[in-house]
């Protein structure tokens, strides 16, 4: 019910709290959310924060894994 109530509201920051904490395997039922969250967080972090924000910060808020070194490469 929080995630339904995370996407309704738009709310990615707790989405993404709620994806990472899923237990069993409820991460699965939300993967397919995940790319539309994302773009939205996008749009808006981008709004938000332009053009002061870091991008290994806007990947952490997106759900991304930044501890890996060769993932940030591009």
């Amino acid at each position: 019910m929080k995630v339904r109530v995370a996407v309704a509201e738009n709310d990615y920051h707790s989405f993404f709290k709620l994806f990472d904490e899923c237990p069993m395997m409820g991460a699965y039922l939300i993967d397919n959310m995940v790319p539309s969250m994302r773009f939205s967080a996008l749009k808006t972090i981008c709004r938000a924060y332009r053009p002061s924000i870091s991008v290994e910060f806007v990947l952490s808020i997106l759900g991304f894994d930044v501890e890996n070194e060769e993932d940030l490469r591009i």
